[in-house]
C-alpha cells in the first residue's frame, strides 16, 4: 500500500468539510453503523455478540484483555468476520464486519519507544476503500510522539483515496483527549457527533473506552452517534463512506 499522502493533505481535505454532515453531490454514500467498545476482561463473548447485535452494528472495533479465543468466540456468534486480534501488550486489537481485502498487525518505532497498530483494509460497494486502524495508549504523555509515528504511517502506507477510521484503546480520558488534540483537524473524535451535550457527557469514561476518530471528512461523514449505558461507555456511530 506504499503511497504517499502528506498531513497537510489530510488537513486540507478535513478543513474543506464540515463535521457530522452527509454531503450532495457524490453518488451512492454508503452508510454503516459501527461500535466501538473496550470491553472489561471478564466480559463474555455471548455479552458482547448480544451488544453488537442489539446496537445493529455492521462493523465493530474491538479491545479487550483477553485472547484470540475470546475474538473467535465472538466472530462466530455474530456472524461477522474477526480481523485480528492484534496484540498491544496484553489488550487485544481486532475487527469485526465483512471480509477485510487486506490486514496485518505491526508495530511502529518512534524516539521512545513503539506501539502495534492493527490495520485492516475493506472494499466498499465497487470503488471505495475503507481503512480501519487500532491502537492502544496508557498515558497521555505519549500521545505526541505516538501520534506524530501514526501519521507518518498513514502517509506512507495508506491509500490516499481511502475513507479511515482509527480506534484508539485509552486507559484514561485524559490519553484519549490528547489523542483527539493531536489528531484534530486531519481526524473527527465521533463524539462530536452526537445530538448534545448530554450524550456527550455519558460517552465520558474514567477508565479504559475506545475512542473512535474517521476522516478525511471529504471522504467519510458521521450521520449520527450515540454512547451505550455500559461499562466502557462504548459508542455506536453511522458514519458514511462519499467517495
Amino acid at each position: 500500500m506504499k503511497r504517499i499522502l502528506s498531513v497537510a493533505l489530510f488537513v486540507a481535505l478535513t478543513a474543506a468539510s464540515t463535521a457530522c454532515a452527509v454531503r450532495v453531490g457524490h453518488s451512492g454514500p454508503e452508510q454503516s453503523a459501527v461500535l466501538a467498545a473496550y470491553e472489561p476482561a471478564d466480559a463474555t463473548p455471548e455479552a458482547v455478540a448480544t451488544l453488537i447485535r442489539e446496537a445493529g452494528a455492521q462493523m465493530a472495533l474491538l479491545a479487550v484483555r483477553a485472547d484470540s479465543a475470546w475474538f473467535r468466540a465472538v466472530a462466530r456468534r455474530t456472524g461477522l468476520t474477526l480481523s485480528g486480534p492484534g496484540d498491544a501488550g496484553g489488550v487485544l486489537l481486532g475487527f469485526l464486519g465483512p471480509e477485510p481485502i487486506g490486514d496485518t498487525t505491526l508495530v511502529l518505532v518512534y524516539e521512545a519507544g513503539q506501539f502495534t497498530l492493527h490495520d485492516a483494509l475493506y472494499r466498499v460497494g465497487k470503488e471505495r476503500a475503507l481503512d480501519l486502524l487500532a491502537m492502544h495508549i496508557a498515558d497521555a504523555s505519549a500521545a505526541r510522539p505516538m501520534v506524530h509515528r501514526l501519521l507518518r504511517y498513514l502517509a506512507t502506507d495508506v491509500d490516499a483515496t481511502s475513507a479511515v477510521m482509527i480506534g484508539v484503546a485509552a486507559e484514561t480520558e485524559p490519553a484519549a483527549d490528547s489523542v483527539a488534540t493531536m489528531l484534530a483537524p486531519a481526524f473527527t473524535d465521533a463524539r462530536r457527533c452526537m445530538d448534545g451535550p448530554g450524550d456527550r457527557d455519558a460517552a465520558r469514561a474514567q477508565g479504559p473506552h475506545l475512542r473512535l476518530f474517521y476522516g478525511p471528512e471529504a471522504r467519510l461523514a458521521c450521520d449520527s452517534a450515540r454512547p451505550i449505558d455500559a461499562l466502557g461507555r462504548p459508542v455506536v456511530a453511522h458514519l458514511v463512506v462519499l467517495r
